[in-house]
């Protein structure tokens, strides 16, 4: 038997040795490379930190937190509250991001509901990510993130994310990060001026402004930040240049060009760029000779320009609180509408307009011109008030309009914001200019007088935010000066800031306010008049007059 065993072992040798020579024979240069493929083993991924699902059973747990530096993360942290409380049945607190040991319940919480970025490292390292537009939900370690760069875009991201996910109950899962989260992604500009990317860019301004100077350059860092989505730094010159600056107006380290009458100056100065005028009508002009140079050539390589803008035909702007009442008062309408009449503006936003006042405005009106508007609560009665835009139908050509409601949901009818005592409006209309084909939109709003103001402008910003790239009118009895101040923070100026010639740019309401504005975005735009006319009384609030033309 072992013999046997012997002979196979010596067989099997000499066939591998056959085997290798024959091997060898064939190994040529000629010979087909042969590939051996590699396996290697799957990468596994690390297992996700913190929760990935919120139960029902959960929610309850939660705070809801929100910043305070914009009224805008308030509204849509009670948004969220009144939406999860109809839904679910559950009243979740919510607060701002203060945190201190020092006072009871000041402390953060194990689990939170975070709107907008706020002060918690989960919500700065989600808004990190995002660009100007940008607005998403997910779950980031224990803490739920709800959030865009903007408060505005941020309710957006709180309206998705009820409509998505509250609305839309699965089970006793209320939240499963890996189905449901959630990033919406903008559309860009690749802007870069002199081979710099707009990136490395910040806006400075003078400390001692003359000319409106902050509210142009942040005007200027909004418009950057919704066509490159970067968010740029606005700030003023106190502190020496640090990197590449463009400066809005002369600052610390410019010198003024000279100029004549008219013009405006958008050029380098030492390792900057420059816009600047001498007047605050001109530094708009700067403002939009700038934006156009960046819209045409978006690498922009710069060449110093002085020029006094070409401009289309005046047009006159008229907005009028006409005051609700009629009855016995035909002395006081019929010299109302005369004196519309006698002014004839070009586009007209009124407000207080009834059923009654409807009828006296078309049967005077509505030959010359087109008129816009929706009651603002259904009732045909007294309190179903309208805010209509007038627009002269022989120069201009409606596009679209609408009513939206001041509220969390402006599409839906008869709703609004819980501390405002009616339900409040604002009208559009999307005009072309028949003469050049610029297309603008025209808005007509009325706050409510005893509160909820800071969300109604809230409410309108978010929704207007669609129309940011096209020239902007607003015109509104706003009931609180406050509103003005949350315009501006948001890109919108009031009319009278770079009007060329003001006349009683005083109080707007006999009472001794100002709560009625004009309000604009600047875009493509000169203002050259600005007039609140008091000596008007029929009614209780004075017309404001405002006239501008299109930068061709």
């Amino acid at each position: 038997m072992k013999k046997f065993f012997s002979l196979i072992l010596c067989l099997a040798l000499v066939c591998s040795i056959g085997t290798f020579f024959v091997s060898c024979e064939r190994g040529g240069e000629d010979a087909p490379e042969t590939t051996v493929p590699s396996v290697t083993a799957p990468e596994t991924e690390p297992e996700p930190e913190g929760m990935q699902s919120i139960s029902l059973s959960d929610l309850s747990k939660f705070v809801i937190i929100r910043s305070d530096e914009d009224y805008l993360f308030e509204a849509s942290a009670k948004i969220l509250h009144d939406a999860l409380e109809s839904s679910f049945s559950i009243d979740l607190d919510f607060k701002t991001d203060f945190v201190t040991d020092a006072i009871p319940g000041y402390s953060e919480a194990e689990f939170e509901i975070l709107i907008g970025s706020c002060d918690r490292d989960e919500s700065k390292n989600f808004v990190s990510d995002l660009k100007y537009n940008d607005y998403g939900y997910s779950i980031v370690g224990n803490k739920l993130v709800i959030a865009g760069v903007t408060a505005a875009e941020t309710y957006k991201a709180v309206n998705h994310f009820i409509e998505q996910v509250v609305n839309n109950p699965k089970g006793e899962t209320f939240f499963d990060n890996a189905a449901q989260s959630y990033l919406f992604k903008g559309e860009y500009t690749d802007l870069s001026i002199d081979g710099t990317p707009i990136s490395e860019y910040s806006i400075v301004y003078p400390r001692g402004k003359k000319f409106s100077e902050d509210k142009i350059a942040k005007l200027l860092g909004t418009y950057i930040s919704e066509i490159s989505g970067y968010t740029l730094e606005v700030k003023t010159d106190a502190e020496g240049p640090i990197g590449k600056e463009i400066r809005v107006g002369v600052t610390s380290r410019d010198s003024a060009p000279s100029l004549a009458v008219g013009e405006c100056f958008v050029g380098h100065s030492g390792d900057g760029i420059l816009l600047y005028a001498e007047n605050t009508t001109g530094l708009l002009n700067a403002y939009n000779t700038f934006v156009s140079m960046i819209e045409n050539t978006p690498s922009l390589v710069l060449e110093d320009t002085v020029l006094a803008p070409d401009t289309g035909e005046e047009l006159i702007v008229l907005d009028y609180n006409v005051w609700m009442h009629t009855a016995g008062q035909e002395g006081r309408v019929k010299a109302l509408l005369n004196y519309i009449e006698k002014l004839n503006p070009d586009l007209m936003g009124l407000q207080e307009c009834t059923h009654e006042w409807m009828a006296f405005i078309t049967e005077k009106f509505s030959a010359e011109y087109g008129i816009i508007g929706e009651g603002r609560d259904g009732t045909h009665t007294s309190e179903d008030q309208f805010n209509p835009i007038l627009y002269r139908k022989d120069k201009f050509t409606l596009i679209d309009s609408g009513t939206r409601w001041l509220s969390e949901t402006p599409e839906v009818k008869y709703t609004k914001v819980p501390d405002s005592t009616y339900e409040r409006i604002f009208t559009f209309a999307v005009l072309e200019e028949k003469a050049t084909g610029k297309q603008f939109v025209f808005i007509s709003t009325h706050f409510d007088h005893e509160g909820g103001q800071a969300d109604q402008a809230s409410a309108m910003i978010a929704y207007i935010s669609q129309f940011r790239n096209m020239p902007m009118f607003m015109c509104g009895d706003y009931n609180g000066s406050g509103v003005e101040k949350i315009m501006v923070e948001h890109g919108y100026l009031s009319s009278e800031t770079p009007a060329a010639e003001k006349v009683n740019p005083g109080n707007t309401f006999s009472g001794g306010s100002k709560i009625d504005f004009i309000f604009t975005n600047g875009k493509g735009i000169t203002v050259t008049y600005y007039e609140v006319d008091n000596d008007n009384e029929n009614s209780d609030h004075y017309p404001i007059i405002v006239k501008f033309k299109f930068i061709k």
